[in-house]
Order: structure tokens, then C-alpha cells, then sequence
């Protein structure tokens, strides 16, 4: 039996407030759907990500405040965000995040030129890491594999994503501004 590994990181932004993304997007244009280009490398990820159905997964929130280069070999990081809170996760966590993060309608073509992230996640076996980090103020969602595409979040993927966060963490910091 193969052992797969799931590392779920998740970034709290600088500004302090109880709102939720409804209140934050509400003057948020039309989505457009992904493009063709897009939607073949996000295909190719959602068979990774799959396959590691049976995975074990921790879910973690790190310092929004990016480590500068000497830095980071000193502390546990992700990306060079400090992680300040773990929680392990189970089967059905698991799974449900790593169903938000495959179902098509996550992503759209929207995003904005920022780039200040608010969640991650880490999945890895023995075939290799796949890596995801996501940016709820700007609307993407940066994947590190073999095709490393960047996508754009649709307003229900940020709910879901926010959704998801409330259940293991205090919603005290603003994902967005």
C-alpha cells in the first residue's frame, strides 16, 4: 500500500476583521470560465490530486509576512510562511478540501495583478509534491507541479475556501481588503 502524504497550509492575511468574502466581493465583476489552455493543466492536476485520496493531512495556518531568503532554513516554513498553528486532519476534511480544489467551478479566468496569499496546501508521495497556494485577495490560486499553472478563483471557490478555513480556525483576519 502506497502512503500519501497531505500538507494543508493556510495563510492569514495583515488586516483584522470579522467580514465575510460575500461583504468583500460584493462590487466584483461577471467571472469568465477558465481558459482551454488552463483547463487542460487543471485537468492534469485534479488526476494528481486524486490519487491521493487515502493520504494523511495537516492543516496549518502560517504568518502572512513573506521570510526573507537568510531566513528560511531557521523555521518551519511553507514557501517561506512561517506556519503558527497545525491541525491534522480527518478523512472527511481531507477529502472534502480536496474536492473543493478539483471541482471545476473553484476557478475562474478573474484575477487581479496582487499577489498577497491566503491559503496553501501540500500534497506529496512517493511520485513527487504538489503544491498550491492561494490568494483570496487577488482571486488565484498558484500551483506548483509539473504544469504549475496559475488560476483564477470564482466567487463560489472562495466561499467554499472560506468555509473550510472557518472550520479549523478563527476567522479574526480579512483574507481580503
Amino acid at each position: 500500500m502506497r502512503m500519501f502524504t497531505a500538507m494543508f497550509l493556510f495563510v492569514c492575511c495583515a488586516a483584522m476583521s470579522g467580514e465575510n468574502l460575500d461583504a468583500k466581493n460584493a462590487g466584483r465583476s461577471a467571472e469568465k470560465p477558465m481558459s482551454a489552455e488552463d483547463q487542460n493543466k487543471f485537468k492534469t492536476l485534479v488526476e494528481s490530486l486524486r490519487g491521493l485520496k487515502d493520504g494523511k493531512a495537516t492543516f496549518y495556518r502560517v504568518n502572512p509576512n513573506q521570510l526573507i531568503e537568510a531566513d528560511i532554513g531557521k523555521v518551519r516554513n511553507f514557501h517561506s510562511f512561517i506556519i503558527l498553528e497545525e491541525k491534522e486532519l480527518t478523512e472527511k476534511d481531507r477529502d472534502e478540501l480536496v474536492a473543493i480544489l478539483t471541482r471545476e467551478a473553484t476557478y475562474s479566468e478573474t484575477g487581479s495583478k496582487c499577489f498577497d496569499p491566503g491559503m496553501a496546501a501540500r500534497f506529496s508521495s512517493g511520485a513527487g509534491t504538489i503544491d498550491v497556494v492561494i490568494c483570496l485577495r487577488c482571486h488565484w490560486a498558484y500551483w506548483y507541479a509539473k504544469e504549475s499553472p496559475q488560476l483564477g478563483l470564482s466567487l463560489a471557490g472562495e466561499k467554499d475556501l472560506e468555509a473550510f478555513y472557518r472550520k479549523f480556525f478563527k476567522w479574526d483576519l480579512d483574507l481580503k481588503e
